[in-house]
């Protein structure tokens, strides 16, 4: 490659095609375009480029405060299976809010999504036998059996 170009050759026509290192191609129209253009010269079209989710979103939101009534909650209801889970959730939302104020926007996104998952697990964790027994309660009054279990 001397000076930037080069001999191509295509169907045997020896074609001098001009490098540029600073383009990029237009995505619509496909044209080779200056790596600074924000409009295509060729189609007139704006390049506006999409950012990830993490980039472009607002602040991930956290779960501290849900995640603390479901702590304080499994301790009074007696649904202490669900305390890890809102333990771990408190825990990673508070590391979302640091990893957010540090600027590391993908992290602190991967922990808030960390705490919501944790924090949905410990609410099912904490309601599933509650509605179970709710269920096998009704269940015992339509067929008449709760006299049954309290003269036992």
């Amino acid at each position: 490659m001397e000076n930037a170009s080069c001999l191509m050759s295509i169907g045997g026509i020896k074609i001098k095609q001009e490098m540029y290192y600073n383009t990029k191609q237009c995505p619509y129209c496909h044209n080779t375009i200056a790596l600074s253009s924000q409009q295509c010269p060729y189609c007139g079209r704006w390049l506006i480029y999409q950012m990830p989710y993490y980039q472009a979103s607002p602040r991930p939101r956290t779960r501290m405060t849900e995640s603390l009534v479901l702590g304080i909650a499994s301790l009074v209801c007696c649904t202490i299976w669900a305390l890890p889970f809102a333990i771990v959730s408190y825990v990673k939302s508070k590391d979302s809010e640091k990893l957010w104020t540090e600027g590391k926007i993908y992290e602190a996104h991967t922990a808030a999504k960390k705490a919501e998952i944790n924090y949905k697990i410990g609410l099912w964790v904490a309601i599933f036998p509650i509605i179970i027994g709710l269920m096998a309660l009704v269940i015992c009054v339509i067929l008449g059996l709760w006299g049954d279990i309290l003269n036992l």
